[in-house]
């Protein structure tokens, strides 16, 4: 269980991610495989979900299906390259190194359930 404001980032009894509020009631019924936690002290919450027949990319990376989405519960991107954007234009971040940075923290969440699923 992750807090944060009147939100908690929970693992639900599926082994999914889901947003919940205080009284651990549902904000959303969306559930994600992965929840990468990089912005959330910015308020920002960074998702993402595994098809059941996972490609990897040119580069050996699964390809997953991210969603980016604010404390309100709006969605700000569902890309990488739109939720760089919002990267840099939020934190006022802008540099090759940082790009760099930020696409393998999230190309790289470091959840067990990826690796599992891959073998």
């Amino acid at each position: 269980m992750i807090p944060d404001g009147d939100n908690y980032i929970v693992k639900n009894m599926n082994e999914k991610w889901q947003i919940v509020d205080k009284n651990f009631q549902p904000r959303t019924k969306l559930e994600y495989d992965i929840f990468i936690s990089t912005l959330i002290t910015e308020g920002i919450y960074i998702f993402a979900n595994i098809d059941n027949g996972i490609e990897i990319d040119d580069y050996g990376y699964a390809k997953l299906r991210y969603t980016m989405i604010d404390r309100n519960l709006n969605v700000i991107g569902t890309n990488l390259e739109e939720m760089y954007n919002f990267n840099i234009k939020y934190l006022n971040r802008n540099s090759d190194e940082e790009y760099r940075r930020y696409i393998e923290k999230l190309k790289d969440p470091r959840y067990h359930r990826i690796v599992e699923k891959l073998q």
